[in-house]
């Protein structure tokens, strides 16, 4: 999978304009992994770890495009996966568009409120139940959050 291939499912719905936001989000997030990967040098194969990286931001955005999801939800897709898993600087990487970035930052919350509970010394049940709560306050924000984390971890 390309990011061309995503774009081009995403442009039978998206007019053109809205594609260029979706274009600079994987350009961040290649950028971002591209870095961190050169970092890691010697920790594993760089270029496998490169490549998995990048197959998994478009196969998240693919999955958002078999939603019919709007371009900002397709950037966030990307641009989640970036931060995630390259320690991607939002603030830095320029100018982003603001709801992306609005949503990534829900991610980040809804994935650091997931990874709490597990820290936590409760039964698994009161904990699938805090999970749950916190997935639908999600929701109640912006239901996007949601989707995109799905997807997210349905690659992962």
């Amino acid at each position: 999978m390309d990011v061309e291939t995503v774009l081009r499912r995403a442009g039978t719905y998206l007019p053109e304009n809205e594609l260029d936001m979706v274009r600079q989000a994987y350009a961040c997030t290649a950028e971002a992994i591209a870095v961190w990967v050169q970092d890691q040098e010697g920790v594993q194969p760089v270029r496998a770890r490169y490549a998995a990286d990048l197959v998994h931001a478009l196969e998240v955005a693919n999955s958002l495009v078999d939603l019919g999801l709007d371009s900002r939800a397709l950037a966030a897709g990307l641009l989640y996966v970036g931060v995630a898993r390259a320690g991607l600087d939002l603030q830095a990487a320029g100018n982003l568009d603001s709801e992306a970035v609005e949503l990534v930052s829900g991610l980040v919350d809804l994935a650091d409120l997931n990874a709490n509970i597990g820290e936590r010394d409760e039964p698994r049940s009161e904990r699938q139940t805090e999970n749950l709560r916190n997935m639908f306050l999600s929701m109640a924000q912006d239901p996007r959050v949601v989707l995109i984390m799905l997807a997210d971890r349905l690659h992962t």
